[in-house]
C-alpha cells in the first residue's frame, strides 16, 4: 500500500507543551521531515507554504489531502518534558483514512538529531522499501551532528519564516551562532543566504546584502554540493540585482534539474525570465508548474497572476487573483495582483 504512495504532505507537527516558545522546535521538525522526504525516489513532497496554513488547525485528512492533491499524509505531535522530548507520528493514506504507519519515539533534548534521522529513515522504509544505501543516507542527512548548532539553525529558521526586518536580523544572528557551533553546517550558510537574498524588500541596502548572499549560498554549496536550494538563491540574485541573466539561468536550471518538484524553484525562475521581456509563455509555462506543485502557495498564485497579465490573459488573471484575494484577505500582494488585473 506504501509503496503506491506518489505524493505526500507533511503537516506541521503539534506542539503539545503549551508553550509557544519552543514552536520553533515542532515547526523544526516538519521543515527537516519534508526536507529529508523530497529525497525518497519518485515522492513529491509539498512544500512549507502549502502545509503550513493547517498549523494549530483541527483538520480532516481526507479533506486536507483532496485539497492537497496528495495521496498520504504525515502528522505528528512533540512533546518537551524538561531535558527530554517526545515525539510521535503517523502516515495516513488519505485515498480512505487508512493509517499505514505510526510510531512513538523518546530521548534525551540533545538527540533531537538521532530521533529525526529515526523518524526520516522510519518513514522513507515504509514508503520505499527498496532503496539504496546512498538513498538512504540522503534522506537521514541532517546537515550536522552538533545538536547545540542545531537547535539554533531551528530557531533563525523559525525568524526567517517570520519575516519582518526585526525577525530577519534575529534569523541572522541565530545562523551565525550555529556557524560558530558547527563550522561545516552547509545549511546554516544556506539559511543566511535565505535572508539577505529577500532582505531588501525590508528596507536593507541591495549593494549591502546581496553580495552576502552570494557568498554563503556558494559556501553552502562548497559544503555540501547536493543541497539545490542555494542554486536558486544564486538564480535569483544574479539575474535580479547583477542583471546575469545567463549565469541566472545556469544556476536555475540546475537547481530544477537536480530537483524538478521545488516550487519556489520554478516560481522565482517564471519571474525573473518573465521580467527580461520576449519569454512570458515560457514564464507562464514555469510558473503553471509552481502551482501545479504547489497549489495552495499564496506567493506562487500572486506570481502566476501576475504573469497572466504580462501575457494579456487578463480574464484568466482577474479569476486567478480574485480567488487569491478571497482566500487571503490580509495578503496585500493578492489586491495588488487584482489590480493589475483590473488596469489591464
Amino acid at each position: 500500500r506504501a509503496a503506491q504512495i506518489d505524493s505526500i504532505a507533511v503537516l506541521p507537527f503539534t506542539n503539545l507543551s503549551g508553550d509557544a516558545s519552543v514552536d520553533y522546535l515542532s515547526d523544526g521538525i516538519t521543515e527537516s521531515l519534508i526536507a529529508s522526504l523530497t529525497h525518497v525516489p519518485d515522492l513529491k513532497v509539498k512544500s512549507r507554504n502549502s502545509v503550513f496554513r493547517y498549523k494549530g488547525k483541527d483538520v480532516d485528512a481526507q479533506t486536507v489531502g483532496k485539497e492537497l492533491g496528495v495521496s498520504a499524509l504525515v502528522s505528528g505531535r512533540v512533546t518537551p518534558h524538561g531535558d527530554n522530548v517526545e515525539v510521535s507520528a503517523e502516515l495516513t493514506d488519505v485515498r480512505d483514512n487508512t493509517e499505514l504507519w505510526g510510531q512513538h519515539y523518546s530521548g534525551n533534548s540533545t538527540q533531537i538529531i538521532l530521533l529525526e534521522q529515526q523518524i526520516a529513515g522510519d518513514l522513507a522504509a515504509k514508503l520505499r522499501s527498496g532503496m539504496t544505501t546512498s538513498e538512504k543516507q540522503l534522506v537521514t542527512k541532517q546537515g550536522t551532528q552538533n545538536p547545540e548548532a542545531y537547535e539554533l539553525y531551528l530557531k533563525g529558521r523559525y525568524a526567517w519564516n517570520k519575516r519582518t526586518a526585526a525577525d530577519l536580523e534575529t534569523a541572522i544572528s541565530y545562523f551565525n551562532q550555529a556557524i560558530a557551533k558547527d563550522p561545516g553546517y552547509a545549511l546554516a550558510y544556506s539559511g543566511l543566504a535565505d535572508v539577505y537574498t529577500v532582505y531588501p524588500v525590508y528596507g536593507a541596502k541591495s549593494s549591502d546584502v546581496i553580495p552576502k548572499s552570494n557568498a554563503t549560498a556558494r559556501k553552502a554549496l562548497e559544503l555540501d554540493p547536493t543541497l539545490v536550494h542555494p542554486r536558486a538563491v544564486l538564480g535569483a540574485n544574479y539575474m535580479e540585482f547583477d542583471w546575469d541573466f545567463a549565469g541566472g539561468e545556469v544556476e536555475y536550471k540546475k537547481a530544477l534539474e537536480l530537483d524538478p518538484n521545488d516550487a519556489s524553484a520554478h516560481q522565482w525562475y517564471a519571474q525573473d525570465i518573465g521580467w527580461i521581456g520576449g519569454r512570458e509563455k515560457e514564464a507562464l509555462a514555469e510558473a503553471d508548474r509552481a502551482h501545479q506543485l504547489d497549489p495552495l502557495s499564496p506567493i506562487i498564485a500572486e506570481t502566476l497572476g501576475l504573469l497572466q497579465v504580462t501575457v494579456r490573459k487578463y480574464d484568466e488573471a482577474i479569476a486567478t487573483c480574485q480567488k487569491l484575494a478571497s482566500e487571503n484577505p490580509t495578503f496585500a500582494q493578492a489586491h495588488l495582483c487584482l489590480a493589475q488585473a483590473y488596469w489591464g
